[in-house]
């Protein structure tokens, strides 16, 4: 599955990129399947020299491992080290594979403390926190010692210094990736980032990837300014989907040129969409369409709200449509009944977000814990009350107020 959507002037480029990484995310959500963006269907190819270094980095990290399961620290920190090193002159690899660079730096960091390094063993533990936070320790692999330092690591990094990081890039509307998760597209602040190395990556349609390991410091100017390079058929994407974006019909079926690229990469279906700007609001055009046929099996043609949070929550609406066909679902979202807003549009970055939660309030957690709190707090006062008109005089009122 993938999904390419065409921006037809400049406004409507920035949110064009915001749209592919949402309706990526909901189509994904909805029928648990991986989904590509238009950047994946035409991938340059891999640097001789990156392979070269990913190899290499993939043995050390099982010489690593092998000599710390034999008590061997002086060894293991040796081959994880050089492990790290290489892996980290293999970024574009690195982003689309970061299990076994975690797994170095994990078992580096072991290999600290059974040196007796304890101090960088911590130091290592939040290395792997600031690259991966939500990595666990291994209970059935490592020591009940380690594991109650590794959680130190972890809570000790909540309250540490945090950077921003400014990202640019040439062409614009790159989507920005730090860590594996989408931050924004380009130009952009990421912030709340922790002190320390990070995986930033930029993906764009009709371009290279591009990923570099940063490492942010305080009191430094922390920044990415990048010139992405064209992938070999990246003009031939490129013109192929502005193509199908302008002729998207239920009785036309998709250029040959995009069929034949969208079945290379090994896709089933494909959403194909177009964004205008519009008076106040998007002007969206979408199609579902199968492939190899090629052949639409829906379109929808209406109106996005322009401001962030809700142009989130209207691709989310639009995604399920296109999946479904429960025509309901649309007049689930006042925006997208009748656009007629006048307006301004909104498009900052900080703006987009995912959509809301749409579980029902009984079937969450924070309902019923407050529901409980509620609960004891009324039977508290009650209590109270009850122990205060005992040792009152006759006729005395004691008043609760919920």
């Amino acid at each position: 599955m993938a999904v390419v959507v065409h921006g037809t002037d400049g406004f409507s480029l920035r949110p064009a990129a915001y749209f592919e990484h949402l309706a990526a995310v909901r189509w994904k959500s909805q029928e648990q399947v991986e989904v590509l963006a238009s950047d994946a269907l035409t991938m340059a190819s891999e640097d001789p020299e990156q392979e070269r270094h990913f190899a290499q980095a993939l043995v050390a990290v099982k010489e690593g491992e092998a000599a710390y399961d034999n008590l061997e620290p002086d060894t293991a920190i040796d081959r994880l080290g050089q492990a790290v090193a290489d892996f980290e002159k293999a970024p574009l690899i690195l982003a689309r594979q970061p299990k076994s660079y975690r797994k170095a730096l994990i078992y580096l960091a072991a290999s600290h403390i059974l040196n007796g390094d304890l101090v960088g063993g911590q130091e290592g533990f939040r290395r792997v926190l600031v690259v991966d936070p939500g990595a666990q320790l291994n209970k059935r692999v490592f020591p009940p010692g380690m594991v109650s330092m590794f959680d130190a690591a972890r809570r000790d990094l909540v309250s540490d210094a945090t950077s921003i990081l400014s990202v640019v890039s040439s062409p614009e509307h790159a989507r920005v990736y730090v860590g594996g998760v989408f931050r924004g597209v380009t130009p952009c602040d990421v912030d709340g980032l922790p002190l320390g190395q990070h995986l930033v990556g930029l993906r764009k349609a009709g371009y290279a990837p591009w990923a570099k390991v940063m490492t942010l410091r305080t009191g430094i100017d922390n920044s990415v300014n990048c010139r992405l390079e064209p992938a070999p058929d990246g003009r031939r994407l490129l013109s192929a989907v502005a193509e199908a974006a302008e002729e998207l019909d239920e009785d036309q079926a998709l250029p040959p040129e995009l069929v034949s690229i969208a079945v290379g990469a090994g896709l089933d279906r494909i959403l194909v969409g177009r964004l205008s700007q519009g008076d106040g609001a998007l002007g969206l055009r979408l199609g579902l369409f199968d492939l190899p046929s090629g052949k639409p099996q829906r379109i929808y043609d209406g109106m996005l709200p322009g401001e962030g949070a809700a142009f989130a929550k209207a691709v989310h609406v639009v995604v399920t449509f296109m999946l479904t066909g429960r025509d309901d679902v649309l007049q689930s979202h006042p925006n997208l009944v009748a656009m007629k807003t006048a307006s301004s549009i909104d498009l900052h970055s900080d703006g987009f977000h995912e959509p809301e939660d749409a579980t029902p309030l009984v079937k969450r957690w924070w309902f019923w814990t407050a529901i409980a709190a509620g609960v004891a707090a009324v039977a508290t006062g009650v209590t109270l009350g009850v122990m205060f008109s005992e040792e009152s005089q006759p006729g005395s009122q004691i008043l609760l107020e919920f």
